[in-house]
């Protein structure tokens, strides 16, 4: 039995970004949409998954393109033993939207037809 590999947060933005400017270098620059931290595209081979994290301060929008996963989104400030407030299941257009210090995470299921891909888009929080 393989052990599945987890990849952290930074490695999928790493490789969202480079996605990001080999996409739309000649055609838009990071700064020419304001609140807008990006608008990227991801792959994640069946078995890997994003650890629980946060964003203090980002709003983000997943789109899934294909492949199947798992979503899980805790309360705000809920402690590291807590269960999900929610699990929602990744397939093909399913659209799932986490807001500012949501902790959340998600994984590609081991029996995925080839790797989850999604696109996402990372919007600043306004202040209050």
């Amino acid at each position: 039995m393989e052990i599945s590999r987890r990849i952290s947060w930074y490695e999928v933005f790493l490789f969202s970004e480079t996605f990001y400017l080999n996409s739309f270098k000649t055609t838009q620059k990071y700064d020419e949409v304001p609140q807008i931290t990006n608008f990227s595209r991801s792959s994640m081979p069946a078995g890997q998954c994003v650890d629980r994290h946060v964003h203090e301060s980002k709003y983000e929008i997943f789109e899934v393109l294909s492949g199947s996963g798992e979503f899980c989104v805790w309360e705000i400030g809920a402690g590291e033993n807590a269960k999900p407030r929610e699990t929602v299941r990744l397939e093909k257009d399913v659209v799932i939207t986490v807001g500012p210090k949501e902790p959340h995470s998600m994984r590609a299921l081991e029996d995925s037809d080839g790797p989850l891909v999604m696109t996402y888009i990372g919007i600043v929080a306004p202040e209050k």
